[in-house]
């Protein structure tokens, strides 16, 4: 499975331009990822109806889902190191477990830092939408897959 190509919607300062020690100030990169699965590939046959969905020209399936980056704002500055965050029921986990930034009642609210933890130390924090059940909710992060089809080449429903 590969990004074959990413839309970046938004790039802005993170928390403000807040510098974090030695690294500096941050930004905060959103948008969309795209990604290309063999479903011949014996790595995907967990996928789920893998096998029943539309492929591309090049017998890939074909899906996207939204992704987020905080990572310095001089990439030379930090660790090379990325922190992926798999995300909750399309909520964003991380800096409130290792930053102990509060958690957001309002998904679409900024991110906040915390004490900074990830960010002194240099870590980029990548979070990807994985799942195709999340509601369409400004803020939440999830997984746009294709539909199954059928035989009769028309989508299936049902279980």
């Amino acid at each position: 499975m590969a990004i074959i190509s990413l839309d970046i919607t938004n790039r802005s300062p993170f928390a403000d331009g807040q510098s974090f020690g030695d690294v500096g100030p941050y930004q905060l990169l959103e948008g969309v990822a795209h990604f290309a699965a063999d479903p011949l590939n014996p790595r995907n046959e967990a996928i789920t109806d893998i096998e029943l969905a539309p492929r591309d020209t090049d017998g890939k399936v074909r899906f996207s889902a939204h992704f987020s980056m905080l990572q310095s704002a001089d990439p030379e500055r930090g660790k090379h190191r990325i922190l992926f965050d798999v995300v909750n029921r399309g909520g964003k986990t991380a800096l409130s477990a290792l930053n102990d930034a509060e958690r957001a009642i309002d998904p679409a609210a900024p991110i906040k830092p915390g004490n900074g933890f990830l960010m002194r130390y240099g870590y980029t924090v990548v979070w990807c939408g994985w799942q195709a059940d999340v509601p369409p909710t400004p803020g939440l992060m999830g997984l746009q897959a294709p539909e199954a089809i059928g035989p009769d080449g028309r989508p299936i429903t049902g279980r």
